[in-house]
């Protein structure tokens, strides 16, 4: 019956210098020992049986072994490590993984991902403790306690790593580096498209005015019957919704590739189109949506034969089974399944199978509507031999067939109260961040807003997010700890000014949250953003200035400059505002000239026009209009995607701002 909390496993990283909550599920009424380093602490169990116990605070180290005894009952975890552990959490651009490949086909910026995971791999050195506890997306109409998941070692192995949150594992890797090889544990808790309210307690959303009614409606809907017998039959929501315009007869009929001999070694597919991997057959314009065949041959040497060998086929779209040499070694999925469609495949290839010369691989994948493909990067398709330490590339230009299309299949899913919106105020905070309390962690790294940019009102967002930042340390009892956020991106059409722009408003609320909260923080990703798509690339800059942020501010490291110039205030000077930055050593626009980059200012009204004269003045900028003779506020890049081109010393960024000017 003794059970420790489903985030305490072998591998697990535990916070250094912290007091350390370790709780589980014992017989009732019993003393529970918990031994760890050379100490041990107590706790007795509960009528219910659930028990809280506190380990003392321990320095930076491992790996140990965390013994826990109740009764007869003994658990042993091992290969424990002590250091600094961060919880990332948000949406897509947190969940967007190292292996993902989302770019679109307008994207200014190809192939960066691919590169970013092979320098994420080639310079990752695995004796270095780094791991991950990816929390799987999931909701419930409660709280749950525990997580299907495990604390995972970063590897040299696309399958492995590929994996890992991009933001939040570049976040790890250099503040590794800066805190000299402290083990870092990153929890990844991160659903793509979601709202800060989904992420907050329905008990905090309560407290709030502005979400109050919406904290009612998820307790009014989560208590209704027929909420809840929909909700059971979730699982079967995606066939109620395809089978009008599916033949679920021909999808889930014969195997008509396995009995035409598609997965055969010998089989002459010389006929066949050619597909790109990783890539999508449909927008190669091979077929729609349905079922098709990729043959993949490769040449094993001698060396491997007899010799267990390890299939790495990055993200198939959706469902698939796998043959090897015309025999089956892997499936993922079934049927109409949606839950495996990111998923990097990982099969055995039994000994007996592996011959000498050429070898095929043969794959049937099946995608029922959206994209169908073979995703994922280069460096995830591989075939491994572990007891040699050798591989072989797989990817590239390959051979394919089409067994069945059912045309292009676009669905809408239900955005309802249901347990298929993860936009209910509250359900990802019940099953995503609850079952990780109270687990000590230094802090959090947070990139979200997208989904809240279009919220009509000027401080709601701001309002959200300071009560789900209040919520969140309260509930894990490490006090004011540190919150460091990923302002949003640079995107869509270029402009200098949008009066009207989502984007300028919600990064703006972010600084204020910053303001007024203490230890939260912001870091600028204005200009390495991508203007065709939401999912920009580059998640290893905004893993570096996330960590030198958190080095510096929550670490106290010297030489590192956490942000480009931010705003402190605006100060009127006759028709002149000065404003004053804060971070702005070395401050300098990039073409050399201000004039007509980024800066507006206002006479009244909020109209603002073009600054016309700049003058740079040590951390200071005088701006001025000859159309504006009582300058009342200055606004820099507002805009979703704007022009700006000031920098500091560090060739940072300055932060988007609009400040009312002082007298």
């Amino acid at each position: 019956m003794l059970k420790l909390a489903s985030i305490f496993t072998d591998g697990a990283v535990l916070q250094r210098n912290k007091l350390i909550p370790v709780w589980g599920q014992a017989t009732p009424d019993e003393l529970v020992e918990i031994t760890f380093n050379g100490q041990s602490a107590y706790a007795r169990t509960a009528f219910g049986g659930k028990f809280m116990c506190y380990l003392p605070s321990f320095p930076a180290g491992g790996p140990y072994e965390m013994t826990v005894k109740c009764g007869n009952d003994t658990l042993v975890l091992k290969d424990i490590m002590v250091g600094e552990v961060w919880l990332a959490s948000g949406q897509s651009n947190m969940s967007y993984a190292l292996g993902t490949d989302w770019t679109n086909q307008t994207t200014t910026s190809p192939g960066i991902n691919q590169q970013q995971l092979e320098d994420f791999i080639n310079t990752l050195e695995e004796k270095k403790a780094f791991r991950v506890f990816t929390v799987p997306m999931t909701l419930s109409a409660t709280k749950e306690d525990s997580i299907d998941a495990v604390w995972r070692q970063a590897k040299k192995d696309a399958a492995t790593v590929g994996t890992f949150s991009a933001v939040a594992a570049w976040f790890g890797r250099y503040l590794q580096e800066g805190l000299e090889d402290v083990p870092i544990g990153l929890i990844d808790s991160s659903w793509g498209g979601t709202r800060a309210e989904s992420w907050t307690s329905t008990e905090a959303l309560f407290r709030n005015p502005l979400t109050y009614e919406q904290a009612l409606q998820h307790m009014i809907s989560y208590s209704d019957k027929a909420m809840l017998e929909r909700a059971a039959a979730s699982s079967a929501s995606m066939e109620e919704l395809l089978k009008d315009v599916l033949d679920l007869d021909a999808l889930y009929g014969p195997n008509r590739g396995l009995e035409n001999g598609w997965a055969n070694p010998d089989f002459d597919d010389n006929a066949w189109k050619n597909m790109v991997i990783p890539g999508s057959w449909i927008r190669q314009n091979i077929t729609d949506n349905g079922i098709v065949w990729v043959r993949i041959p490769v040449e094993i040497p001698e060396k491997w034969v007899g010799k267990e060998l390890i299939l790495n086929l990055g993200n198939i779209d959706k469902t698939d089974i796998t043959y090897f040499n015309g025999t089956e070694v892997g499936k993922t999925g079934g049927k109409l399944d949606v839950s495996c469609w990111n998923l990097p495949r990982q099969y055995t290839i039994p000994a007996e199978l592996v011959k000498a010369g050429r070898n095929v691989i043969a794959i049937r994948a099946l995608s029922f509507y959206a994209d169908g493909s073979l995703s994922g990067t280069k460096p995830m398709y591989n075939l491994q031999c572990p007891e040699l330490n050798e591989q072989i590339e797989i990817h590239g230009t390959h051979k394919v067939k089409t067994e069945l299309n059912i045309g292009k299949i676009q669905v809408s899913m239900p955005l309802n109260p249901n347990l298929s919106n993860p936009n209910v105020p509250g359900v990802l905070f019940d099953s995503m961040i609850y079952p990780l309390i109270p687990y000590a962690i230094r802090g959090a790294i947070w990139y979200q807003g997208e989904s809240n940019a279009g919220d009509a009102k000027e401080t709601y967002y701001e309002s959200v997010l300071s009560n789900m930042i209040s919520d969140w340390r309260f509930r894990f009892c490490q006090g004011d700890f540190p919150f460091i956020q990923v302002e949003l991106a640079n995107y869509q059409e270029p402009k200098s000014y949008d009066a009207d722009s989502y984007w300028a408003n919600l990064r703006n609320q972010q600084d204020k949250v910053c303001k007024h909260m203490k230890n939260v923080y912001l870091i600028s990703t204005i200009d390495i953003g991508d203007p065709c798509d939401i999912h920009p690339q580059d998640k290893k800059s905004v893993g570096k200035r996330l960590a030198d942020n958190a080095l510096c501010n929550v670490y106290g490291k010297n030489g590192i400059v956490p942000n480009g110039p931010m705003i402190r205030k605006a100060v009127n000077e006759g028709n002149s505002v000065r404003l004053i930055f804060d971070y702005a050593d070395g401050m300098y626009f990039l073409n050399g000239s201000p004039e007509g980059l980024g800066f507006f200012i206002s006479g009244g009204y909020d109209v603002f026009v073009p600054v016309d004269n700049v003058i740079m003045d040590g951390n200071s900028l005088i701006v001025s209009s000859k159309n504006v003779q009582t300058p009342k506020k200055v606004c820099y890049s507002w805009a979703d995607n704007p022009d700006g081109n000031l920098r500091n010393g560090a060739k940072l960024p300055a932060h988007p701002f609009m400040v009312e000017t002082e007298y």
